[in-house]
Protein backbone atom coordinates (compact mmCIF):
# COMPACT_ATOMS: atom_id res chain seq x y z
CA UNK A 1 0.00 0.00 0.00
CA UNK A 2 1.44 3.30 -1.20
CA UNK A 3 -0.22 5.85 1.51
CA UNK A 4 -2.00 5.20 4.60
CA UNK A 5 -4.85 4.82 2.53
CA UNK A 6 -5.47 3.38 -0.82
CA UNK A 7 -4.28 5.65 -3.38
CA UNK A 8 -7.13 5.12 -6.71
CA UNK A 9 -5.76 7.63 -9.78
CA UNK A 10 -7.70 7.81 -12.82
CA UNK A 11 -5.99 9.45 -16.20
CA UNK A 12 -8.21 11.00 -18.40
CA UNK A 13 -10.97 14.10 -17.71
CA UNK A 14 -13.25 13.15 -20.06
CA UNK A 15 -17.06 12.21 -19.53
CA UNK A 16 -16.63 8.91 -17.97
CA UNK A 17 -12.89 9.87 -15.81
CA UNK A 18 -14.35 12.73 -14.33
CA UNK A 19 -17.73 11.54 -13.63
CA UNK A 20 -15.64 8.72 -11.55
CA UNK A 21 -13.31 11.05 -10.03
CA UNK A 22 -16.23 13.06 -8.72
CA UNK A 23 -17.91 9.89 -7.51
CA UNK A 24 -15.19 8.66 -5.92
CA UNK A 25 -14.33 11.93 -4.25
CA UNK A 26 -18.01 12.00 -2.55
CA UNK A 27 -18.04 8.42 -1.59
CA UNK A 28 -14.45 7.92 -0.71
CA UNK A 29 -12.10 10.91 -0.57
CA UNK A 30 -14.67 12.97 1.72
CA UNK A 31 -14.50 10.53 4.32
CA UNK A 32 -11.53 10.04 3.75
CA UNK A 33 -11.36 6.28 2.92
CA UNK A 34 -9.48 7.09 -0.05
CA UNK A 35 -7.01 9.17 -2.02
CA UNK A 36 -8.65 10.02 -5.23
CA UNK A 37 -6.20 11.73 -8.15
CA UNK A 38 -7.34 12.67 -11.48
CA UNK A 39 -4.75 13.13 -14.12
CA UNK A 40 -5.35 15.16 -17.10
CA UNK A 41 -3.36 17.25 -19.47
CA UNK A 42 -5.65 20.12 -19.80
CA UNK A 43 -6.84 22.63 -17.35
CA UNK A 44 -10.59 22.23 -18.58
CA UNK A 45 -13.08 20.01 -19.19
CA UNK A 46 -16.15 20.40 -22.15
CA UNK A 47 -18.30 17.57 -23.01
CA UNK A 48 -16.89 15.44 -26.18
CA UNK A 49 -20.18 15.12 -27.55
CA UNK A 50 -20.36 19.19 -27.96
CA UNK A 51 -16.92 19.41 -29.63
CA UNK A 52 -19.39 19.70 -33.57
CA UNK A 53 -21.29 22.76 -32.12
CA UNK A 54 -17.93 24.57 -30.85
CA UNK A 55 -16.47 24.00 -34.55
CA UNK A 56 -19.58 25.89 -36.01
CA UNK A 57 -19.59 28.79 -34.17
CA UNK A 58 -23.07 27.71 -31.98
CA UNK A 59 -21.77 27.20 -29.15
CA UNK A 60 -19.17 29.32 -27.28
CA UNK A 61 -16.69 26.97 -25.03
CA UNK A 62 -16.19 29.29 -22.60
CA UNK A 63 -19.65 29.34 -21.75
CA UNK A 64 -19.17 25.72 -20.64
CA UNK A 65 -16.35 24.72 -20.10
CA UNK A 66 -15.88 22.98 -16.03
CA UNK A 67 -12.13 23.86 -14.09
CA UNK A 68 -11.05 20.74 -13.33
CA UNK A 69 -9.08 22.02 -10.21
CA UNK A 70 -12.77 23.71 -9.19
CA UNK A 71 -14.32 20.22 -9.69
CA UNK A 72 -11.64 18.84 -7.42
CA UNK A 73 -12.26 21.06 -4.45
CA UNK A 74 -15.69 20.70 -4.98
CA UNK A 75 -15.76 16.78 -5.18
CA UNK A 76 -12.77 15.96 -2.91
CA UNK A 77 -10.50 14.92 -5.26
CA UNK A 78 -6.77 15.87 -6.10
CA UNK A 79 -6.07 16.93 -9.68
CA UNK A 80 -2.38 16.31 -11.48
CA UNK A 81 -1.83 18.08 -14.89
CA UNK A 82 0.49 15.94 -17.12
CA UNK A 83 0.40 13.46 -20.04
CA UNK A 84 0.27 9.46 -19.29
CA UNK A 85 3.90 8.44 -20.72
CA UNK A 86 4.17 5.12 -19.40
CA UNK A 87 3.08 2.07 -16.67
CA UNK A 88 5.26 0.63 -13.95
CA UNK A 89 3.53 -1.88 -13.05
CA UNK A 90 5.95 -3.52 -10.55
CA UNK A 91 6.64 -0.28 -8.83
CA UNK A 92 2.93 0.72 -9.31
CA UNK A 93 3.01 4.17 -10.35
CA UNK A 94 2.95 5.79 -13.61
CA UNK A 95 5.41 8.72 -15.62
CA UNK A 96 3.49 11.60 -16.31
CA UNK A 97 4.77 14.52 -18.62
CA UNK A 98 4.27 18.27 -18.33
CA UNK A 99 5.81 21.30 -19.28
CA UNK A 100 7.87 23.06 -16.40
CA UNK A 101 7.10 26.65 -17.55
CA UNK A 102 10.14 28.01 -14.77
CA UNK A 103 12.70 25.62 -16.15
CA UNK A 104 11.08 26.11 -20.04
CA UNK A 105 11.71 22.58 -20.42
CA UNK A 106 9.61 19.17 -20.05
CA UNK A 107 9.40 17.16 -17.06
CA UNK A 108 8.39 13.79 -15.52
CA UNK A 109 7.23 12.71 -12.12
CA UNK A 110 5.66 9.88 -10.88
CA UNK A 111 2.15 9.04 -9.23
CA UNK A 112 1.96 6.03 -7.62
CA UNK A 113 -1.33 4.26 -6.93
CA UNK A 114 -3.26 1.22 -4.97
CA UNK A 115 -5.45 0.94 -7.91
CA UNK A 116 -4.99 2.67 -11.93
CA UNK A 117 -8.36 3.78 -13.68
CA UNK A 118 -7.35 4.60 -17.95
CA UNK A 119 -10.28 6.75 -19.30
CA UNK A 120 -8.06 8.79 -21.50
CA UNK A 121 -10.92 8.36 -24.56
CA UNK A 122 -10.10 7.67 -28.00
CA UNK A 123 -9.13 9.41 -31.42
CA UNK A 124 -9.81 10.04 -35.11
CA UNK A 125 -8.48 7.01 -37.27
CA UNK A 126 -7.47 8.49 -40.31
CA UNK A 127 -6.73 5.19 -41.87
CA UNK A 128 -3.05 6.50 -43.22
CA UNK A 129 -4.73 8.12 -46.40
CA UNK A 130 -2.20 9.93 -47.89
CA UNK A 131 -2.55 13.91 -46.77
CA UNK A 132 -5.16 13.19 -44.57
CA UNK A 133 -3.00 14.26 -41.26
CA UNK A 134 -1.79 17.93 -43.44
CA UNK A 135 -5.06 18.66 -45.13
CA UNK A 136 -7.98 17.60 -42.78
CA UNK A 137 -9.37 19.44 -39.76
CA UNK A 138 -10.19 16.85 -36.79
CA UNK A 139 -12.58 16.98 -33.53
CA UNK A 140 -10.66 15.35 -30.98
CA UNK A 141 -10.35 18.34 -29.00
CA UNK A 142 -11.48 21.60 -28.10
CA UNK A 143 -8.08 23.03 -29.45
CA UNK A 144 -8.94 21.62 -32.98
CA UNK A 145 -12.65 22.77 -33.02
CA UNK A 146 -11.86 26.69 -32.08
CA UNK A 147 -9.57 25.86 -34.80
CA UNK A 148 -12.11 24.90 -37.67
CA UNK A 149 -14.58 27.16 -36.13
CA UNK A 150 -11.90 30.70 -36.46
CA UNK A 151 -11.28 29.47 -40.21
CA UNK A 152 -15.09 28.76 -41.03
CA UNK A 153 -15.75 32.49 -39.55
CA UNK A 154 -12.94 34.26 -41.33
CA UNK A 155 -14.11 32.40 -44.76
CA UNK A 156 -17.49 34.78 -44.90
CA UNK A 157 -15.48 37.52 -43.62
CA UNK A 158 -13.35 37.92 -45.79
CA UNK A 159 -14.05 38.80 -49.48
CA UNK A 160 -14.74 36.78 -52.45
CA UNK A 161 -13.78 37.28 -55.76
CA UNK A 162 -16.72 35.93 -57.18
CA UNK A 163 -19.99 36.49 -55.45
CA UNK A 164 -21.45 33.73 -56.81
CA UNK A 165 -18.75 31.12 -55.40
CA UNK A 166 -20.06 28.59 -52.88
CA UNK A 167 -17.56 27.74 -49.59
CA UNK A 168 -16.85 23.61 -50.52
CA UNK A 169 -16.94 21.92 -47.47
CA UNK A 170 -16.33 17.80 -47.41
CA UNK A 171 -16.64 15.67 -44.10
CA UNK A 172 -14.88 12.68 -44.54
CA UNK A 173 -17.25 10.05 -42.20
CA UNK A 174 -20.79 9.26 -41.78
CA UNK A 175 -21.36 8.25 -38.75
CA UNK A 176 -22.82 10.42 -36.05
CA UNK A 177 -20.12 13.30 -35.56
CA UNK A 178 -19.68 13.85 -39.23
CA UNK A 179 -24.07 14.60 -39.64
CA UNK A 180 -24.24 16.64 -36.78
CA UNK A 181 -20.89 18.31 -38.03
CA UNK A 182 -23.15 18.92 -41.25
CA UNK A 183 -26.24 19.88 -39.62
CA UNK A 184 -24.33 22.58 -37.16
CA UNK A 185 -22.68 23.95 -39.79
CA UNK A 186 -25.43 24.66 -42.23
CA UNK A 187 -27.57 26.00 -39.45
CA UNK A 188 -24.41 28.09 -38.85
CA UNK A 189 -23.95 29.52 -42.49
CA UNK A 190 -27.67 30.37 -42.13
CA UNK A 191 -27.17 32.48 -39.24
CA UNK A 192 -24.40 34.21 -40.75
CA UNK A 193 -27.47 35.95 -42.88
CA UNK A 194 -28.72 37.15 -39.84
CA UNK A 195 -25.23 39.57 -39.38
CA UNK A 196 -24.95 40.47 -43.25
CA UNK A 197 -21.75 38.24 -43.48
CA UNK A 198 -22.12 38.89 -47.48
CA UNK A 199 -25.07 36.61 -47.82
CA UNK A 200 -27.78 37.49 -50.16
CA UNK A 201 -30.06 35.01 -51.22
CA UNK A 202 -28.40 32.12 -52.03
CA UNK A 203 -26.88 30.31 -49.03
CA UNK A 204 -23.03 29.88 -50.24
CA UNK A 205 -22.14 26.96 -48.52
CA UNK A 206 -22.37 23.70 -50.01
CA UNK A 207 -21.41 19.92 -47.98
CA UNK A 208 -20.09 17.01 -49.03
CA UNK A 209 -20.87 14.09 -46.69
CA UNK A 210 -18.89 10.95 -47.94
CA UNK A 211 -19.03 7.71 -46.29
CA UNK A 212 -17.48 4.40 -46.93
CA UNK A 213 -20.39 2.60 -45.81
CA UNK A 214 -23.94 1.68 -47.46
CA UNK A 215 -25.61 4.45 -45.62
CA UNK A 216 -24.89 7.39 -43.23
CA UNK A 217 -25.25 6.72 -39.79
CA UNK A 218 -25.00 2.49 -39.89
CA UNK A 219 -24.87 2.52 -36.42
CA UNK A 220 -28.63 3.39 -35.84
CA UNK A 221 -31.69 1.60 -36.81
CA UNK A 222 -32.93 2.64 -40.46
CA UNK A 223 -35.61 4.93 -39.49
CA UNK A 224 -33.39 7.41 -38.01
CA UNK A 225 -31.00 7.62 -40.76
CA UNK A 226 -34.05 7.73 -43.32
CA UNK A 227 -35.14 11.22 -40.74
CA UNK A 228 -31.48 12.31 -41.56
CA UNK A 229 -31.43 11.88 -44.92
CA UNK A 230 -35.05 13.53 -45.48
CA UNK A 231 -33.69 16.67 -43.01
CA UNK A 232 -30.47 17.08 -45.55
CA UNK A 233 -32.57 16.71 -48.98
CA UNK A 234 -33.90 20.58 -49.30
CA UNK A 235 -30.36 21.42 -48.12
CA UNK A 236 -27.10 22.23 -49.55
CA UNK A 237 -25.73 18.91 -48.32
CA UNK A 238 -24.62 15.66 -51.04
CA UNK A 239 -23.94 12.61 -49.96
CA UNK A 240 -21.65 9.92 -51.29
CA UNK A 241 -21.71 6.57 -50.06
CA UNK A 242 -19.96 3.63 -50.69
CA UNK A 243 -16.85 5.36 -52.06
CA UNK A 244 -13.72 5.84 -49.32
CA UNK A 245 -11.43 8.83 -49.68
CA UNK A 246 -8.11 8.11 -51.14
CA UNK A 247 -6.23 11.08 -51.14
CA UNK A 248 -6.82 14.62 -49.45
CA UNK A 249 -4.65 17.45 -51.16
CA UNK A 250 -5.13 21.23 -50.18
CA UNK A 251 -7.31 21.44 -52.68
CA UNK A 252 -9.79 18.67 -52.61
CA UNK A 253 -10.02 15.51 -51.87
CA UNK A 254 -9.60 12.10 -53.95
CA UNK A 255 -13.03 10.11 -53.83
CA UNK A 256 -11.65 6.92 -55.67
CA UNK A 257 -10.08 8.20 -58.86
CA UNK A 258 -12.80 11.34 -58.43
CA UNK A 259 -11.45 14.51 -57.37
CA UNK A 260 -13.85 17.15 -55.51
CA UNK A 261 -12.25 20.56 -55.18
CA UNK A 262 -13.38 22.03 -51.67
CA UNK A 263 -11.73 24.46 -49.45
CA UNK A 264 -12.80 22.94 -45.86
CA UNK A 265 -11.97 18.96 -45.45
CA UNK A 266 -13.12 17.44 -42.19
CA UNK A 267 -12.38 13.58 -40.95
CA UNK A 268 -14.80 12.28 -39.04
CA UNK A 269 -14.10 8.69 -40.34
CA UNK A 270 -12.94 6.10 -37.82
CA UNK A 271 -12.12 5.50 -33.98
CA UNK A 272 -8.78 4.82 -32.46
CA UNK A 273 -6.92 5.46 -29.47
CA UNK A 274 -3.31 6.45 -29.00
CA UNK A 275 -0.21 4.84 -30.33
CA UNK A 276 1.08 4.97 -26.55
CA UNK A 277 -1.50 2.91 -25.22
CA UNK A 278 -0.13 -0.06 -27.52
CA UNK A 279 0.90 -2.79 -25.31
CA UNK A 280 1.13 -0.25 -22.71
CA UNK A 281 2.88 -1.32 -19.29
CA UNK A 282 3.09 -4.77 -21.33
CA UNK A 283 -1.33 -4.72 -20.69
CA UNK A 284 -3.75 -6.58 -23.60
CA UNK A 285 -4.30 -4.48 -26.33
CA UNK A 286 -6.88 -4.44 -29.78
CA UNK A 287 -5.51 -3.68 -33.02
CA UNK A 288 -7.02 0.10 -32.47
CA UNK A 289 -4.50 0.25 -29.02
CA UNK A 290 -7.91 0.13 -26.98
CA UNK A 291 -6.95 -2.20 -23.74
CA UNK A 292 -8.75 -5.33 -23.02
CA UNK A 293 -10.72 -5.27 -19.86
CA UNK A 294 -13.07 -8.54 -18.44
CA UNK A 295 -16.31 -8.32 -16.93
CA UNK A 296 -15.21 -6.51 -13.63
CA UNK A 297 -13.88 -3.75 -16.20
CA UNK A 298 -10.37 -5.05 -15.05
CA UNK A 299 -7.48 -4.87 -17.46
CA UNK A 300 -6.72 -8.44 -18.47
CA UNK A 301 -3.19 -8.86 -16.86
CA UNK A 302 -3.39 -7.06 -13.81
CA UNK A 303 -6.44 -6.62 -11.48
CA UNK A 304 -5.22 -3.05 -10.12
CA UNK A 305 -5.44 -1.48 -13.63
CA UNK A 306 -9.07 -1.28 -14.37
CA UNK A 307 -9.62 0.96 -17.84
CA UNK A 308 -13.16 2.83 -18.57
CA UNK A 309 -14.42 4.40 -21.83
CA UNK A 310 -13.28 4.51 -25.34
CA UNK A 311 -9.63 3.18 -24.70
CA UNK A 312 -11.59 0.30 -22.91
CA UNK A 313 -12.32 -2.61 -24.88
CA UNK A 314 -15.23 -4.55 -23.29
CA UNK A 315 -16.46 -7.53 -24.87
CA UNK A 316 -20.35 -7.84 -25.15
CA UNK A 317 -22.92 -11.55 -24.68
CA UNK A 318 -23.01 -10.98 -28.84
CA UNK A 319 -19.24 -10.65 -29.57
CA UNK A 320 -18.60 -7.26 -30.34
CA UNK A 321 -17.05 -4.57 -28.13
CA UNK A 322 -18.98 -2.02 -26.53
CA UNK A 323 -19.63 1.34 -28.78
CA UNK A 324 -17.54 3.85 -27.79
CA UNK A 325 -20.05 6.14 -26.76
CA UNK A 326 -20.55 8.69 -24.10
CA UNK A 327 -23.59 6.37 -22.64
CA UNK A 328 -20.84 3.64 -22.42
CA UNK A 329 -18.26 5.64 -20.19
CA UNK A 330 -20.92 6.82 -18.07
CA UNK A 331 -22.42 3.46 -17.32
CA UNK A 332 -19.26 2.19 -16.48
CA UNK A 333 -18.32 5.07 -14.62
CA UNK A 334 -21.18 4.23 -12.66
CA UNK A 335 -20.51 0.85 -12.35
CA UNK A 336 -16.60 1.51 -11.38
CA UNK A 337 -18.15 4.31 -8.62
CA UNK A 338 -19.52 1.78 -6.78
CA UNK A 339 -17.78 -1.39 -7.39
CA UNK A 340 -14.71 0.42 -5.57
CA UNK A 341 -16.25 0.60 -2.46
CA UNK A 342 -16.54 -3.43 -2.48
CA UNK A 343 -12.65 -3.37 -3.79
CA UNK A 344 -11.34 -1.69 -1.19
CA UNK A 345 -13.02 -3.70 1.21
CA UNK A 346 -11.47 -6.75 -0.27
CA UNK A 347 -15.15 -8.27 -1.52
CA UNK A 348 -15.82 -9.05 -4.96
CA UNK A 349 -16.13 -6.54 -8.01
CA UNK A 350 -19.70 -5.57 -9.71
CA UNK A 351 -19.85 -6.78 -13.27
CA UNK A 352 -20.58 -4.67 -15.91
CA UNK A 353 -23.89 -4.98 -18.39
CA UNK A 354 -24.41 -2.64 -21.19
CA UNK A 355 -27.83 -1.64 -21.68
CA UNK A 356 -28.19 0.78 -24.94
CA UNK A 357 -30.41 3.07 -24.15
CA UNK A 358 -30.99 4.31 -27.60
CA UNK A 359 -29.05 7.13 -30.24
CA UNK A 360 -30.35 10.75 -30.68
CA UNK A 361 -28.57 12.72 -33.70
CA UNK A 362 -28.63 16.55 -33.63
CA UNK A 363 -29.91 18.37 -36.36
CA UNK A 364 -28.98 21.74 -35.13
CA UNK A 365 -32.00 24.38 -33.36
CA UNK A 366 -34.71 23.06 -32.70
CA UNK A 367 -34.33 19.66 -34.72
CA UNK A 368 -33.52 16.09 -33.60
CA UNK A 369 -33.99 12.50 -34.22
CA UNK A 370 -33.54 9.56 -32.64
CA UNK A 371 -34.63 6.57 -30.69
CA UNK A 372 -35.09 6.30 -26.72
CA UNK A 373 -34.78 3.09 -25.21
CA UNK A 374 -36.17 3.83 -21.37
CA UNK A 375 -36.48 -0.34 -20.16
CA UNK A 376 -35.36 -3.30 -22.08
CA UNK A 377 -37.81 -4.09 -24.85
CA UNK A 378 -39.33 -1.02 -24.98
CA UNK A 379 -38.45 1.54 -27.82
CA UNK A 380 -40.10 4.81 -28.37
CA UNK A 381 -39.09 6.91 -32.17
CA UNK A 382 -39.13 10.96 -31.29
CA UNK A 383 -37.95 14.00 -33.26
CA UNK A 384 -37.99 17.33 -33.42
CA UNK A 385 -38.25 19.56 -30.69
CA UNK A 386 -38.82 17.22 -28.12
CA UNK A 387 -35.70 15.09 -29.66
CA UNK A 388 -33.62 17.98 -29.42
CA UNK A 389 -34.82 18.52 -25.52
CA UNK A 390 -33.98 15.14 -24.72
CA UNK A 391 -30.76 15.98 -26.57
CA UNK A 392 -29.95 18.80 -24.46
CA UNK A 393 -31.28 17.03 -21.39
CA UNK A 394 -28.04 13.82 -21.58
CA UNK A 395 -26.04 16.91 -21.85
CA UNK A 396 -28.14 18.41 -18.40
CA UNK A 397 -27.99 14.94 -16.57
CA UNK A 398 -23.62 14.90 -17.19
CA UNK A 399 -23.78 18.61 -15.84
CA UNK A 400 -25.64 17.53 -12.68
CA UNK A 401 -23.54 15.04 -11.95
CA UNK A 402 -20.41 17.38 -11.97
CA UNK A 403 -22.23 20.42 -10.48
CA UNK A 404 -25.28 18.57 -9.12
CA UNK A 405 -28.63 19.49 -9.85
CA UNK A 406 -29.36 22.43 -8.08
CA UNK A 407 -26.05 24.71 -9.31
CA UNK A 408 -27.07 22.78 -13.01
CA UNK A 409 -30.25 24.72 -12.59
CA UNK A 410 -29.00 27.80 -11.48
CA UNK A 411 -26.41 27.32 -14.64
CA UNK A 412 -29.35 27.00 -17.04
CA UNK A 413 -31.44 29.28 -15.80
CA UNK A 414 -28.57 32.09 -16.46
CA UNK A 415 -27.96 30.86 -19.50
CA UNK A 416 -32.08 30.87 -20.88
CA UNK A 417 -32.71 34.22 -18.90
CA UNK A 418 -29.41 36.12 -21.20
CA UNK A 419 -29.85 34.11 -24.28
CA UNK A 420 -31.84 37.89 -25.97
CA UNK A 421 -28.64 39.63 -25.32
CA UNK A 422 -26.16 36.65 -26.82
CA UNK A 423 -24.99 36.28 -29.64
CA UNK A 424 -26.59 33.31 -31.68
CA UNK A 425 -22.75 32.58 -32.84
CA UNK A 426 -19.11 33.19 -31.76
CA UNK A 427 -18.30 35.91 -33.91
CA UNK A 428 -14.30 35.75 -32.93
Amino acid sequence: MVNAIPQIVIVGGGAGGLELSAQLGDRLGKKNKASVILVNDTLTHIWKPLLHEVAAGTLDSHEDELSYVALAKLHHFDFELGQLRSINRSERCIEVSYFDCLQKTPQIKLIFYDALVLAVGSITSDFNVPGAKEHCFFLDNLQQAEALQKDFLYSFMQPQADPKMKIEIAIIGGGATGVELAAELYYAAEQFHHYNLGIKDELPVHITIIEAGKRLLSAVPDPIANQVLQNFSNKNITIITEKKVTQVTKSGVYVNDRFIPTHFNIWCAGVRCADYLKNIGGLETTASNQIIVNKYLQTSLDPRIFAIGDCAAFRLPDGKLAPPRAQTAHQEALLLAKSFETYLKKQKLLKFYYQDHGSIISLSRPNAVGQITPQKGFTLGIRGKFARWVYALLYKYHQAILLGWWRTLLFSLSHWLTKPIRLRLKLH
